[in-house]
């Protein structure tokens, strides 16, 4: 048996709804086996022997560990895993992961859409637009603000922070 026929036999438990994009990730690599929730009252007697690993958005608690006795990894699809039981995880030997950076560039290019957004009034002006009122009152009025020429405050400078300030 290969390397990839063997991990297709790993069971992931994906509690909840998921975007699909993860979900065929898990579909290629690994036997996704889904549920409602995070529930242990929904885990049944495959699940138990089966799971090996958990994907999941949702939180994860010590009694969902212990319903999963071969549980070997929780990837916390997140940038904190403070809705994972951590202690108890670490307690049972189970790996804890989460994607700090997952959304890092995308948090700075909505940030930097909204000040541009704000400082131009494009909503109003989208609205403008939308409702006609071109057609009966003419070009909406633009605002005379802009970005040149002046200094962005950025409180803190983590990781998107910084992202923020290579805008």
């Amino acid at each position: 048996m290969t390397m990839a026929e063997q991990l297709q036999t790993v069971a992931i438990l994906v509690p909840g709804d998921f975007n699909d994009h993860a979900v065929d990730r898990i579909n290629r690599t690994f036997r996704r086996v889904r549920i409602e929730r995070a529930d242990p009252a929904l885990v049944t007697d495959e699940m138990r022997s089966d799971v090996r690993g958990i994907a999941s958005f949702a939180g994860i608690n010590a009694a969902m560990m212990d319903a999963l006795p071969n549980l070997e990894l929780i990837a916390s699809f997140g940038v904190g895993y403070d809705s994972v039981d951590v202690g108890h995880a670490a307690a049972k030997n189970i790996m804890v992961t989460n994607t700090p950076d997952v959304l890092t560039e995308e948090v700075a290019d909505t940030t930097i859409g909204l000040l541009i957004n704000t400082i131009r009034d494009l909503p109003r002006a989208e609205t403008w637009l939308r409702d006609g009122s071109w057609v009966r009152k003419g070009n909406y009025p633009l605002s005379r603000l802009t970005l040149r020429g002046r200094s962005v405050g950025i409180f803190g400078m983590g990781r998107i922070g910084q992202a923020i300030a290579r805008r």
